[in-house]
């Protein structure tokens, strides 16, 4: 309290007995297995469908969706787990609605990342940044980018050159900068030296 008037973390208490206030004043309808009324306080709810703000309850998954200009689901969120190319977290969108990023994480601190993942599921298997450093983006463990990579800048502690894959995910590949392509080139220190 600062001269008797509500400081800011009064607030949110004080916007809660509002809440209670004006529900007192209302009334409560109950119709079978239908219930109207302003608020409800309970310790735990169990449900299997329902609606939550703009989320629908589906299974026990929180689904928020949205619909494009042309009447599709133009976004999506889904909270839970879902089929098996769906995370657990998983996100789409399209072009038909305001916005540009299906995910986006702004910030920073020192030994930390924006987004962070480890394919190591015990913890003292895992790596993280140093403490005085920062990242958009930190991975501990294999990333596989399928398409086109660009980079301002790339350093890396190792190079290779994949030589073939297998159905799992596994490469064989050659370690470093030194590579005869066939019998055709060879590259030495990265550089092509050679063409047959």
């Amino acid at each position: 309290m600062i001269n008797s008037k509500i400081d800011r973390d009064g607030l949110g208490k004080l916007a809660f007995e509002d809440a209670v206030e004006y529900a007192k004043l209302g009334t409560t309808i109950v119709v079978g297995g239908y219930l109207n009324t302003d608020l409800i306080k309970v310790r735990r709810i169990d449900a299997e469908v329902g609606f939550i703000g703009g989320f629908t309850i589906e299974s026990g998954r929180l689904v928020w969706t949205r619909s494009g200009y042309f009447g599709g689901t133009s976004r999506s969120l889904k909270l839970g787990s879902g089929t098996s190319k769906e995370g657990v977290v998983n996100v789409t969108f399209n072009a038909e609605t305001d916005g540009r990023f299906g995910v986006a994480a702004i910030g920073s601190n020192s030994g930390g990342a924006c987004i962070y993942a480890s394919r190591n599921l015990n913890a003292s298997d895992r790596s993280y940044p140093q403490a005085n450093t920062t990242y958009a983006g930190f991975f501990d463990g294999g990333v596989y980018v399928k398409g086109t990579l660009s980079s301002e800048l790339c350093l890396a502690d190792n190079f290779g050159c994949i030589t073939s894959r297998d159905g799992n995910g596994g490469i064989n590949y050659y370690q470093g900068i030194d590579f005869d392509f066939g019998s055709n080139m060879k590259f030495r220190k990265g550089l092509l030296v050679s063409i047959a």
